[in-house]
């Protein structure tokens, strides 16, 4: 048996060597038996040879053009990097769209910092193994959300068509191959949404104030995101207990065609909401959201009224037709 560290100095001499016969050797005959030798042992478990790309950050190294290339040259397309950089601030979030082992990713995870997030979406099996593993090694497990799926124009599935880079492919509608599924941005922006309220500190305040709500949240390890204040109203009525949530907007209501006033839908239940909901486009969309959350966390109603109208809110709540939508049980 060989030991770790012995593991570990055989492949970095294997990658010397292939740096070495890389810069010195005039033709490429010969660089794939190193290459064979480095991933037959990986294949085997041994430690895959690391490459620094700055930063203090190093990655796996993998035989695609941009892992061949980054082995050599300790960097990818140097001023697309430069540019990419300077557009990213301490405390940001960086969507990296195909980010195949993580280059990009790996450099906005350091730039954004701690308090800032990188979400990496990568379709192909093994550059996702990859990816993951390069994000672990660099300890940016925190910073760093791999997401297995592809982003598109819509959702679905699709087929992974293969490529003569190991780190390129392309998605198509073939009936064999890989199969991957594919979401939109809005879709994935939508999964990422308040999971509790802490309704203590609120009681607290209400004994003696009216308390206002900022529409802010923060994640686990503290980092902070604006969220959509129609969402955090609704999430809010429901950890409450509310009776009724009140969305003062402006419009008079919820219409069943966006460009029809005399559309007014007066009353609905939290069914119907529910199964029109993928098809609502604009701010109603978040709306009708939080009145589905509010319902369902045991409000008796919720109302979407337009509160430029003089006393909205008492035409609401005290006539028999109110003035806006009004979502049910």
């Amino acid at each position: 048996m060989v030991a770790g560290g012995l593991r570990a100095r055989v492949m970095s001499a294997c990658a010397s060597a292939l740096r070495f016969y890389t810069h010195h050797v005039p033709f490429n005959r010969g660089r794939g038996l190193f290459i064979r030798v480095i991933e037959q042992l990986k294949r085997r478990g041994w430690p895959p040879p690391l490459v620094s790309i700055g930063e203090g950050l190093v990655m796996e190294f993998e035989p695609s053009l941009l892992g061949w290339t980054v082995f050599e040259t300790g960097q990818w397309e140097p001023s697309q990097t430069a540019a990419y950089l300077s557009l990213i601030q301490p405390g940001g979030v960086v969507l990296d769209i195909g980010a195949n082992t993580g280059y990009y990713a790996l450099l906005a995870a350091a730039r954004v910092g701690d308090r800032g997030r990188v979400h990496a979406f990568e379709i192909q099996p093994s550059m996702i193994e990859i990816l993951r593993r390069n994000v672990a090694r660099n300890g940016l497990n925190d910073i760093v959300t791999v997401v297995a799926v592809g982003l598109f124009s819509c959702a679905g599935e699709a087929v992974i068509e293969p490529h003569g880079d190991p780190g390129s492919a392309r998605i198509g509608f073939a009936e064999a191959g890989i199969r991957v599924p594919l979401i939109t941005l809005d879709q994935y922006v939508e999964t990422t949404s308040i999971d509790r309220v802490d309704v203590d500190v609120l009681n607290h305040i209400a004994v003696d104030y009216i308390p206002v709500i900022a529409s802010s949240a923060s994640d686990r390890s503290g980092q902070s995101y604006n969220v959509n204040a129609d969402e955090a109203a609704g999430k809010v009525a429901a950890a409450l207990g509310a009776t009724k949530a009140i969305f003062l907007t402006d419009v008079e209501g919820w219409r069943a065609d966006a460009a029809d006033e005399d559309s007014l839908i007066s009353r609905a239940t939290v069914d119907e909401v529910e199964q029109r909901l993928p098809g609502i486009d604009g701010g109603m969309r978040p709306k009708l959201g939080a009145c589905v959350d509010a319902i369902r966390g045991g409000a008796q109603s919720a109302h979407i009224i337009d509160g430029r109208i003089p006393h909205s809110l008492l035409l609401e709540l005290f006539t028999d037709a109110g003035i806006g939508t009004m979502v049910v049980p």
